[in-house]
């Protein structure tokens, strides 16, 4: 899997990466990453968009699908800040696209039982 986050927050989610990783058989790679849609010194998770996971991701290996911070979301959950859903970037990325509220999430997402068989 490929957790997003923004630059500003890549040191702090690192240890956290080389953690899970130590996991057998689970991967997770970091994709830290700044918008282009609001100006490349936007670096903050919250201010990604579907167009900057678009532009930033399309052609990557991004495993079994990506985690993503809920808080990159409006309140209803299916639009980002640019109003593209969920869906419609998960379409364009080929993969599918996992909100998850906080780091509880993720690690509950990434440490399931069918885990141990995939990537996260």
């Amino acid at each position: 899997m490929t957790w997003v986050v923004g630059n500003a927050v890549e040191q702090a989610f690192e240890p956290l990466m080389e953690q899970l990783n130590q996991v057998k058989g689970l991967t997770v790679n970091l994709a830290p990453l700044n918008s282009d849609y609001w100006g490349q010194e936007i670096t903050v998770t919250g201010l990604l968009t579907g167009q900057d996971l678009i532009a930033k991701l399309a052609g990557r290996d991004l495993g079994d699908g990506i985690l993503l911070p809920a808080l990159m979301l409006k309140h209803d959950d299916t639009r980002f800040l640019d109003d593209l859903r969920v869906a419609d970037v998960a379409q364009k990325l080929g993969t599918t696209i996992y909100p998850v509220a906080n780091v509880a999430s993720l690690l509950e997402h990434c440490v399931q039982p069918m885990a141990v068989s995939r990537h996260c």
